[in-house]
């Protein structure tokens, strides 16, 4: 027991003094009250002989260590280190997502509250155009309904949501997104994170992450992008025609899907739109392209167009398998649409343009109820 006195002699009154005078609390955790720990260290002289040693003791003799030890490191538990470490979480989420080709958004009582760089090129805004903002003025109105129907499901079950996401210069960007919910007392929070989408400014390629963002999930068409590739391509191959040779005529078509919202409320949006494309890639020329669309479900690119009656011809072979309708072992599902056309070179004299005009001829089909409507350069439908 000889040593036991040893050891306490050792840890004289006045030196534990002088240390918790002079030692720096700066604890991270809950505040520790220092006359606490002095009276602690007081009670050590009326140790007994045959008491045993608290544990205090086991820790390297005092006269070891400095007197400007902090106090903390003694008391702060090794464990606290992820609790009370400052880190910011912007600066830690954007080194595992800034070279990300899938699009995620964090969003907070409705709010956006980070969104990394493949958002914002797709969308082609700034932190400050989109941050603090309502996530809802980036979404298409269309999906609002859809968004908030499936939200729930969304966090709670893994499913997948298609939303269309308006961009600065009101174009229209396709993106299948999951949830992940953020667990926060006083706020609503979660995480939205998209399908892979490729940057502008990497090459193509055509395998990898890429595929997703080329091909749509649902039907396996080619997305809007690889469309929009296509019409620039054909648009350029006669457009940079030799003078003297005749140009042949390309047309653009946007097809939308009029009751598209009753058919999602029933369950069958998908089934009809593989089946529709099923028709549509079967019945019309190998060498046109359907395509899944932005602002209308599908797009149809018809290039080698001799004249309007081949086109004429083509228009009323797909509007004939719209109206037949979709049918599955239960029910046969009426398709109500609506047809926009544009035409190189005369109306449009581009690929944008000939997208851009066959939207708005869309849209005069859908405000005269519905069939086909040719774009012309006074807004005016031909047919």
């Amino acid at each position: 027991m000889n040593d036991t006195h040893d050891v306490i002699d050792s840890l004289s009154l006045e030196y534990l003094e002088g240390v918790e005078e002079n030692s720096t609390w700066q604890g991270v955790g809950a505040p520790v009250s220092r006359g606490d720990d002095l009276n602690l260290l007081k009670g050590l002289e009326t140790i007994s002989e045959n008491d045993d040693l608290p544990e205090i003791l086991a820790i390297p003799q005092a006269e070891n260590r400095t007197e400007e030890l902090s106090a903390d490191e003694d008391l702060k538990p090794e464990e606290d280190f992820m609790e009370n470490a400052e880190v910011r979480l912007r600066d830690l989420i954007d080194k595992f997502l800034a070279d990300s080709v899938r699009p995620v958004i964090i969003i907070c009582d409705d709010k956006v509250k980070y969104v990394n760089q493949v958002v914002r090129d797709m969308l082609n805004v700034s932190d400050d155009a989109i941050v603090g903002h309502n996530f809802l003025d980036f979404v298409k109105r269309d999906d609002w309904n859809l968004l908030a129907e499936n939200i729930g499901v969304m966090l709670t079950d893994a499913k997948k949501v298609s939303i269309h996401l308006q961009t600065s210069d009101n174009q229209v960007m396709e993106v299948v997104l999951e949830a992940m919910y953020i667990p926060d007392d006083n706020h609503f929070a979660f995480v939205l994170i998209g399908n892979q989408m490729r940057k502008e400014t990497e090459p193509h390629q055509m395998g990898g992450a890429n595929m997703v963002s080329l091909y749509d999930q649902v039907t396996g068409l080619p997305s809007f992008y690889l469309f929009e590739d296509r019409v620039r391509v054909a648009v350029n191959q006669e457009a940079y025609k030799d003078v003297p040779a005749q140009k042949n005529m390309i047309a653009v078509m946007a097809i939308s899907i009029d009751n598209m919202f009753s058919l999602k409320q029933l369950g069958m949006a998908e089934f009809v739109l593989k089946k529709i494309a099923s028709k549509l890639v079967f019945s019309l020329k190998k060498n046109y392209t359907v395509a899944r669309g932005i602002k209308s479900q599908f797009w149809i690119l018809m290039s080698d167009l001799q004249d309007v009656s081949d086109l004429d011809v083509e228009l009323h072979k797909i509007k004939a398998i719209l109206d037949e309708g979709v049918e599955d072992n239960l029910a046969h599902h009426e398709v109500n649409s609506s047809i926009g056309v544009s035409v190189f070179p005369v109306v449009a004299r581009s690929g944008k343009k000939l997208i851009d005009q066959a939207i708005v001829a869309v849209k005069n089909a859908q405000n005269t109820g519905g069939g086909i409507s040719f774009y012309s350069e006074e807004n005016q439908s031909l047919n």
